[in-house]
């Protein structure tokens, strides 16, 4: 969760995806109402793309291991579909 969080905000600033790049941060901290920072730290950041989109919702396990082989038609009853939950009472 942090690391998506740094890594957002890495992107909001401009930093290309996949790419090192020089930035500096700070640490900003709060305690008994008064707020210090610490010295600013030259960090060499990679931001990362949060994963790929897929726009197909059918995936099906294909290829020699299978009792399909890799006829991956809709007219093949031995193809086995690849869920994304679990929807059996276990």
């Amino acid at each position: 969760m942090i690391g998506s969080n740094l890594n957002n905000i890495v992107l909001s600033m401009g930093v290309s995806s996949v790419v090192a790049t020089d930035i500096e941060v700070r640490v900003k901290s709060t305690a008994v109402g008064k707020t210090h920072y610490s010295n600013v730290l030259p960090l060499k950041v990679t931001p990362f793309i949060n994963g790929p989109v897929y726009t197909y919702t059918d995936l099906f396990l294909i290829g020699d291991a299978t009792a399909g082989a890799w006829d991956n038609v809709v007219a093949n009853a031995k193809i086995y579909p690849l869920v994304k939950t679990n929807t059996a009472n276990v």
